[in-house]
């Protein structure tokens, strides 16, 4: 991580083929606003630009004339490209619907992998195997650290029947939050100046370690339950409210599936 840059535009470019035409978009923003936006098309070797945008100028070539007169509808903070997609133009439809028929696949928030994961860094013998291919992926990561701490149940049995409440305290009285975090070299001005820890989602990557039964279950499925009380004007009826507690009662025992049954009765005018 670089000190200098934490002020500075995130850039994001790609260069897609789409039937038989190479686009390169890309764009530069902060917090706020769109620093910079460009499409370039190549239909065989020499590339020509669509539109560029700097600021609050936004210039539209003549072959991309479906962009035309979209330039004042654009926000500050808003893709140029998404805003003529929603003007129907053709090619920025063709853009966009590349980019929803993408499929991430990672193992951040899997379950069971994060669980053997922080196994892994908590075995002397697995721990450094696992840092040096964490390395080797060069995301910036040069360690990994596991935080420990004694579950708050208290969140949760607000949640619970009676019955529940004892399983929970007897089964989870052991159990401790578990989160994980990736260690980052700071620079500022090309100088390592120390290091910075950051978290991989608390909400996601916190798991409830079960210390006495030598289990991993994940601390997101008790952070699904409700945290606020159940709302009369949503959930008013004993039946309701009964429902959304064995729910939680069964996440705390790490069941997962579940099925619910509603019946409608419209009434009929005699």
């Amino acid at each position: 991580m670089d000190a200098d840059a934490e002020t500075q535009p995130s850039r994001f470019e790609v260069r897609i083929l789409i039937e038989g035409i190479t686009y390169r978009y890309g764009f530069e923003t902060d917090a706020k606003r769109v620093q910079t936006e460009w499409l370039f098309q190549a239909k065989k070797v020499a590339e020509r630009v669509l539109f560029m945008r700097k600021g609050d100028e936004i210039e539209v070539s003549k072959g991309f004339a479906e962009g035309r007169g979209i330039e004042e509808k654009t926000r500050d903070n808003a893709l140029f490209l998404s805003v003529v997609a929603q003007f129907n133009g053709a090619t920025a439809t063709r853009i966009l619907k590349w980019f929803g028929g993408l499929m991430p696949m990672h193992g951040l928030h899997e379950a069971g992998y994060l669980g053997r994961s922080i196994e892994m860094l908590q075995d002397t013998r697995t721990r450094g195997r696992l840092i040096e291919f964490v390395r080797s992926a060069d995301l910036g990561i040069e360690d990994m650290s596991v935080r420990e701490e004694k579950l708050d149940p208290s969140e949760m049995l607000r949640f619970l029947t009676e019955e529940g409440r004892k399983r929970f305290l007897t089964e989870m009285a052991d159990a401790k939050d578990v989160s994980v975090a990736g260690v980052h070299a700071k620079f500022a001005k090309g100088k390592r100046i120390g290091n910075v820890s950051l978290d991989f989602d608390d909400a996601e990557s916190a798991v409830t370690r079960n210390t006495g039964r030598g289990q991993l279950s994940l601390c997101r499925e008790i952070n699904r339950c409700p945290r606020r009380s159940l709302r009369p004007r949503i959930v008013d009826r004993g039946y309701q409210v009964e429902a959304v507690k064995t729910i939680a009662e069964r996440i705390a025992q790490s069941r997962r599936r579940f099925l619910l049954v509603l019946a409608t009765v419209r009434a009929r005018r005699a």
